[in-house]
């Protein structure tokens, strides 16, 4: 499965780290939101990435499934990953962060008018050699989703994503 130089879910990885990296250090609207909504379509697709990739021996898709299933039942589970569903005993439990990632991924691919996330304005000083005309005060909106009957802030979500994809990958190398 290769899109421009992504040879498969690793790259998307890597992809997604590197905006990570940039996002934590984004000081401004609304460029930390193009930076957020990209590494959560891609974490929502290194699943899908990775439970196709046919190179991958079949016990290392079904850890995935194990690890990062997005879907509460099995009526949820589309027919394309029936088959690799199937070979599992028990009905995986939900990873409830990456059922979160789909469901606002989804919510953006199919307009869907749920609430997912909330929203807040995060204000920014800002410190050191300015010039005549800088702002003094920069924002970006910070977005809270619902994990387990609490709240938490989207962005550390998606780095503990990372963090659990990056020792999947390590595990399996």
């Amino acid at each position: 499965m290769t899109v421009f130089s992504f040879d498969g879910f690793r790259d998307l990885f890597e992809k997604s780290k590197y905006e990570m990296q940039m996002m934590e250090t984004c000081r401004s609207h609304p460029d930390y939101d193009y930076l957020l909504f990209n590494v959560t379509v891609s974490v929502n697709h290194l699943f899908e990435w990775c439970i196709r990739d046919k190179n991958l021996d079949e016990n290392i898709r079904l850890e995935c499934v194990k690890r990062f299933n997005p879907y509460e039942t099995p009526y949820d589970v589309p027919r394309d990953f029936h088959g690799l569903y199937k070979k599992i005993e028990t009905f995986p439990v939900v990873n409830e962060e990456q059922l979160v990632i789909r469901q606002l991924c989804n919510k953006a691919k199919h307009f869907k008018k749920t609430n997912v996330e909330t929203q807040s304005r995060k204000n920014i000083s800002v410190c050191g050699v300015m010039r005549c005309g800088d702002r003094l005060c920069q924002f970006h909106y910070q977005y809270d989703v619902e994990i387990s009957n609490s709240e938490k802030k989207l962005n550390v979500v998606l780095s503990e994503m990372l963090d659990k994809w990056g020792t999947f990958i390590n595990e399996i190398v």
